[in-house]
């Protein structure tokens, strides 16, 4: 739960979408290596080059039917929800209508978040960063 909820929260999203948090997760969580299974995966060798970052920005290409006309754009920018089960392609929050779209033609911009302010994610420090040397608390004794 605390992974789904950090992945909901990182990509700005409400709580409406919640549920797909979760199925991502879950998704990211059977891809991963098992202590218990000596590090093997539940799948034998699982692909991992379909997955992107929860609530990134997609650029998805739009069908001639659900275009309003000829000279409408071609794709839309949407924001990445994971894998749908049951069918092959990519699952998006589509902002204009506010309704789940499916689609397969994507490009994803991994940078943008479209959901958060400014179109940035959340600051975090990343791993192998060094930390700041100024004493952010003056009580505390520096080591």
């Amino acid at each position: 739960m605390d992974k789904a909820q950090s992945m909901h929260f990182h990509a700005c999203l409400t709580d409406t979408i919640w549920e797909f948090s979760w199925d991502h997760t879950i998704h990211v969580y059977n891809c991963t290596p098992i202590h218990c299974l000596k590090w093997p995966t539940p799948f034998e060798k699982p692909d991992i080059s379909h997955l992107h970052i929860f609530g990134c920005g997609a650029y998805v290409f739009l069908l001639e039917d659900i275009r309003a006309n000829k000279l409408s754009p071609k794709s839309e920018t949407m924001v990445y929800l994971g894998q749908p089960a049951s069918y092959k392609g990519f699952c998006f929050y589509r902002i204009t209508t506010g309704c789940i779209f499916i689609g397969a033609t994507t490009i994803f911009d991994e940078t943008y978040f479209p959901r958060c302010p400014d179109g940035k994610q959340q600051h975090f420090t990343e791993l192998g960063d060094e930390l700041p040397t100024e004493n952010r608390y003056p009580d505390d004794p520096i080591d």
